[in-house]
């Protein structure tokens, strides 16, 4: 019997090597891409009901001196009769008034033209504030670095008695938040609707994204379901293992 030799190892070849460094940058960098709380200062821009109804606030600035031409007819409604009910703001001195509201949240009970307050309490204000941030955004006069539109934003990241708001755009969540205000039955819990409608004013406040923007918004042909960079590293080295012990030989 001749003597016995050590175990040698054949090398990896370059080709597998190439290719797990390859796949560990590109994860890595379209994990980061891809995630939910990529949102910069300034990307996008919104305010809440408080911010529009204050005429010292940028917001409120911004829609005095714009209302005219967002809104020709002068004729500001959210809500709707098709059933349910309305509120109908005929300048923007009532829309001023109107904002911000106070009181539980709720549906309208009547159609109402020029109110100053209304059943559905601080609900109709986020309504409003909502509306406004949409067509203001539509009308390019809340510029921001991105050049999103808030109405082309999509719903991301909910669970449970949310789920169904997953892929939906903020404009197509506006209707929903219009039909919950003018007492139509919706899919989603009022309290719910309510919730989300809120935090969407709330979501790029001047301009700085909050929890909510980074966890719940994406830019339109995203996606939040992408493995973070620890994970796809943990993936790879498995199959760097996997591969390395593989191609091992004991020569005897």
């Amino acid at each position: 019997m001749g003597p016995l030799r050590a175990p040698q190892t054949i090398p990896i070849r370059s080709s597998v090597l190439r290719f797990l460094f390859v796949l560990l940058v590109l994860s890595f960098i379209g994990a980061r891409a891809a995630r939910a709380d990529g949102w910069g200062s300034g990307a996008v821009v919104t305010y809440n009901q408080s911010e529009w109804g204050d005429q010292t606030n940028v917001a409120g600035m911004l829609m005095s001196a714009n209302f005219d031409s967002v809104y020709p007819s002068d004729l500001f409604v959210i809500g709707s009769t098709t059933p349910g009910f309305s509120a109908l703001f005929t300048n923007e001195a009532d829309v001023d008034d109107f904002l911000p509201s106070s009181g539980l949240p709720g549906p309208l009970d009547a159609n109402l033209v020029n109110p100053a307050t209304t059943s559905a309490g601080v609900f109709g204000g986020e309504v409003a504030a909502l509306k406004l941030n949409l067509d203001f955004s539509n009308a390019g006069l809340i510029p921001n670095s991105s050049g999103l539109l808030l109405g082309n934003l999509v719903l991301t990241g909910f669970s449970g008695s949310e789920s169904s708001l997953n892929g939906l755009t903020v404009e197509q969540f506006f209707a929903l938040s219009e039909a919950a205000l003018a007492g139509q039955a919706t899919s989603i819990d009022f309290a719910d609707i309510d919730n989300v409608t809120s935090n969407i004013n709330d979501a790029f406040d001047g301009g700085q994204p909050d929890a909510f923007a980074q966890d719940h918004l994406v830019a339109p042909g995203s996606t939040a379901a992408m493995p973070e960079p620890s994970t796809v590293m943990l993936l790879a080295i498995g199959i760097f293992g996997v591969a390395f012990v593989g191609r091992k030989r004991v020569l005897a």
